[in-house]
């Protein structure tokens, strides 16, 4: 979500393919993180950002229960 991502990183999501997954406590974690950081900051380029992650990885998004947990 960074604006410069670590090329490492991303090389590494890459490799991932349609292999990576995300669980919906990441993104509900990220949307709170979201909402806390004022308006006028970052906080509308990150919520654009956490849109096209759900987008994404959209059948490839997980529930974390209390099996999970």
């Amino acid at each position: 979500m960074r604006v410069s991502p670590d090329e490492r990183v991303m090389a590494w999501l890459g490799a991932l393919g349609t292999a990576g997954a995300i669980a919906t406590i990441v993104i509900a974690e990220l949307g709170y993180g979201i909402e806390r950081i004022r308006p006028a900051e970052r906080a509308p380029r990150l919520a654009k950002v956490l849109a096209e992650l759900v987008r994404l990885y959209g059948g490839r998004i997980h529930s974390f229960d209390l099996e999970s947990a």
